[in-house]
């Protein structure tokens, strides 16, 4: 075989798996969109003198993925402590600077703030340095409404089943610990509970089964996933002093 024709069987094949994946990214990003219009952010009122829980941030504090609000991480929070009110403003599509302009819409004192924002700046490639600012106001307007933060974005953007493909995977793999390297910085020395949901190998249960935990669009997480989320949410939840 001439090199001349290696070369065409090898570009063949390029542009072959380029447009698969293409099409997958198609198809994907259609079965989101629906998911995300189906989807609404898990709120109950309890009543006056209860305690409060303020949720800001994108479609993970929504839950998109979910097959109702309550098996969202807000939902699960709800049903662990029944005497909480939820306030939640999140909106899919929300970037740290939404969720900051979220949180400067309410002026009321909380019993805890829970701030699920990030995963947009990923994707999105935001700038570094304006997501740093944007970071650092909203985590100083959380604490100004509350003594008790948690803070999340996301897991390893990169393998997520929508990206999960040379050179996507690599890419957003190396993105994600980009943002996450600002966020657990900014959350230290604000002196905020940080979630760090960015994992290897075994210990990101996640991706060792995303048939489970994804859902049909294979970015958001489906019901067990948010439950695998709201775990270590809740465990950053409790060490936190009343």
């Amino acid at each position: 075989m001439s090199l001349k024709l290696i070369l065409l069987v090898l570009l063949a094949a390029a542009v072959l798996y380029v447009a698969y994946h293409a099409a997958q990214i198609y198809r994907h990003v259609k079965i989101s969109a629906k998911l995300v219009e189906a989807a609404r952010p898990f709120a109950v009122e309890r009543g006056e003198g209860s305690p409060r829980l303020l949720v800001v941030g994108d479609s993970t504090a929504v839950g998109v993925g979910a097959s109702s609000p309550a098996h969202t991480t807000s939902g699960y929070f709800a049903a662990d402590y029944p005497d909480y009110s939820v306030t939640n403003l999140a909106k899919s599509g929300a970037t740290v600077a939404d969720a900051l302009t979220q949180i400067r819409a309410t002026s009321s004192a909380y019993t805890a703030v829970l701030i699920q924002a990030g995963g947009n700046d990923t994707i999105r490639f935001a700038d570094l340095a304006q997501l740093r600012a944007d970071y650092q106001a909203l985590l100083s307007e959380a604490k100004a409404r509350s003594g008790k933060v948690v803070a999340l974005s996301t897991g390893n953007v990169g393998k997520a089943p929508l990206f999960n493909f040379f050179p996507l995977n690599y890419i957003y793999g190396a993105r994600t610990r980009a943002v996450r390297a600002v966020f657990v910085d900014e959350a230290a020395k604000a002196g905020v509970a940080y979630v760090d949901l960015y994992k290897e190998g075994k210990s990101d249960a996640i991706s060792q089964d995303p048939a489970r935990h994804y859902a049909a669009d294979g970015l958001h997480l489906s019901d067990a996933g948010w439950a695998v989320w709201y775990r270590d949410i809740k465990t950053a939840f409790d060490k936190l002093p009343d």
